[in-house]
């Protein structure tokens, strides 16, 4: 080895580790695991939600997807129910959404609404 120069070191390779992949749960069906929403999709079925909410007042998750299915069916070609449940968890998390209280049947409304007074 000529002097000044210092010896190269030995490079092992290290084997990368495997993605873990989730567990399903009770509460999970396999396909909601497997479910990858389309951005784009998921906006428009939030949009039109709060719409319908803003319209109607409060509705029952049944007529929540027939009026979906009326307004924006056209734009899916798969299963909207699976982006309804999405979008409805993440409305009521994030405090938009919420269950009105005081009905026998389920039924949501906007967690907040704008009065009469307060549009003009």
């Amino acid at each position: 080895m000529p002097a000044g120069k210092t010896p190269l070191k030995k490079v092992t390779a290290v084997p990368k580790k495997k993605a873990k992949v989730k567990k399903q749960t009770m509460e999970e069906p396999v396909s909601d695991v497997l479910f990858q929403p389309d951005l784009l999709k998921r906006d428009l079925v939030r949009q039109t939600i709060i719409t319908i909410l803003w319209k109607k007042e409060e509705v029952t998750p049944a007529t929540l997807v027939i009026e979906l299915n009326k307004e924006i069916g056209h734009h899916f070609d798969g299963d909207i129910e699976q982006y309804v449940k999405k979008v409805m968890i993440d409305l009521v998390n994030w405090k938009l959404m919420e269950e009105t209280p005081g009905k026998k049947a389920l039924h949501y409304r906007l967690a907040q609404k704008l009065d009469k007074r307060e549009e003009e």
